[in-house]
């Protein structure tokens, strides 16, 4: 089995930072894996692939 490692730890909230078309049940689902891991109550998913950035804000 691999490492689960997100991209950024801010104090309480991990950040994941993506580059893909749309963010989507699969990367929602590892950031709830991420903070179900590192025993954290708050992530966000932030997908710079677009003109404009797209971000999830998702709580455990």
């Amino acid at each position: 089995m691999g490492d689960c490692i997100p991209d950024i730890t801010a104090g309480d909230v991990l950040l994941e930072l993506m580059s893909v078309e749309s963010v989507g049940e699969s990367e929602r689902a590892q950031m709830l894996n991420y903070l179900r891991i590192a025993n954290k109550e708050v992530g966000l998913v932030i997908n710079f692939r677009n003109a404009k950035i797209e971000f999830e804000r998702l709580v455990r």
